[in-house]
Formats: C-alpha cells, structure tokens, sequence
C-alpha cells in the first residue's frame, strides 16, 4: 500500500483550483504512470489488481466567508472540538447546551443538528464518541467557534459528502476487474468489503460497507 499526501496538501494551502495544485496533480500522474510501467515489468504483474483512491474531495474556501460561533451565542461552559466544516459541541450542562443550541439556530450558512438528528446517511450518530451536537458549514464557508483564527486554509474538505465535490476517485485495473467498465459513484465504505473479498478475507460483518454495492466492478 502507497500513500502520497499530495495533491492534499497544495490543495489546502492554495486551493484545488490553484496553479499549484494543478502541478501536483500533473506530478502525481507522472508517479503513477512510473509505477505502473514497473509493475508491468514484474513477473507477477499478470495477477497484479491495482487499486487508486482518494478518501475525500476538495472544495474552494474564502477568508470573507468565515462563521465566527461566538458572536451568534455565549459558549463559555461550552466544550468545543474542530474548525472548518465542522465543529461539535458538548457539556456537563444539558441546559447549558439547549441553550447554545438554541441560539445556534439563527446561525447563517450552516445547520445545527443534536447528535439524534444527524442525517441517517452520515452513518454519524450512534456511537457513544460522538459529541451531542454538530455543526455543519455550507460548501465554502468556514466555522470558526472563536472568531477568525491565524492560516486559513484556500482548499477544505469535510462538507456534506452529497456535493460533487467532496467524490472521490476510484481507479482499479487487473484480473479481478471488468475492463474498460465504468459505473455510477459509490460511497469509500464499499471498498474495505471489496479489497477482503479479492484477496479471500472473510470481512468484519460490524460495518456499513456492502460488497453488493460494487460487485458490478468484478469480472467473475
């Protein structure tokens, strides 16, 4: 397994429309055609399945379009966590959080969910980890939950997984694979299943993933 931190990294600091991001990406083509043309050298290279992916898109972001949390409610007694696209609250105080919460409400360019009526699809509110309220910015705008911090970011991600442009890629070739096929998007969760089923592994059965969902992808 190979993991490259780039184009992310230029993404972030210049933004996915940069000239920048758009030479690492060049870049990073020109890695990965230098390690196909070696792996088509190996003398295996016939049951080699190769597998690219990326875990999450990028999007634009804009100093003017920040959310400073602070000025719309008074989050002392108000254990924050995370910045960017989201922000989760938590307190000993559930008063002290319906409270908050409440105020929240007023809340431009973003939605404010208790952890009970985060959407179903997130796969994101059952586990005991999760804080009980989130915060989640519209595409673009930046949640700040004390004002405006130093370094903000030109390129984010952690938007609603629905907006094209958080998809990722997903790039196979091999035996395993129908060739030349392509299909409708999927979500990441279906590549763990799909990675255990090509090499014989019986998959961990407590997962939302579901081999089915990509099946169509396999020659047999």
């Amino acid at each position: 397994m190979l993991y490259f931190h780039e184009p992310d990294w230029t993404g972030h600091k210049y933004g996915p429309s940069s000239a920048k991001t758009v030479d690492q990406i060049q870049r990073m083509d020109g890695i990965m055609g230098t390690i196909m043309d070696k792996a088509g050298k190996l003398s295996i290279a016939d049951k080699l399945n190769v597998l690219v992916v990326s875990d999450h898109g990028m999007t634009e972001v804009h100093p003017e379009q920040t959310i400073d949390l602070s000025a719309y409610t008074d989050l002392s007694d108000v254990t924050t966590a995370g910045a960017g696209p989201t922000v989760f609250l938590s307190s000993d105080s559930k008063e002290r959080l319906t409270t908050v919460y409440n105020d929240l409400q007023q809340l431009p360019n973003a939605q404010v969910y208790w952890k009970r009526d985060i959407p179903e699809r997130w796969h994101y509110r059952d586990h005991e980890r999760i804080p009980e309220v989130l915060i989640v910015a519209e595409e673009g705008w930046t949640l700040m939950p004390m004002g405006h911090g130093p370094g903000m970011p030109r390129g984010s991600h952690g938007y609603d997984n629905d907006l094209s442009s958080m998809q990722a890629i997903f790039v196979a070739d091999g035996p395993a694979f129908k060739s030349g096929y392509s299909r409708k998007i999927f979500e990441n969760i279906h590549i763990y299943p799909l990675l255990a089923h090509i090499l014989g592994l019986e998959p961990y059965q407590g997962i939302d993933g579901d081999l089915n969902v990509v099946k169509d992808l396999l020659a047999d």
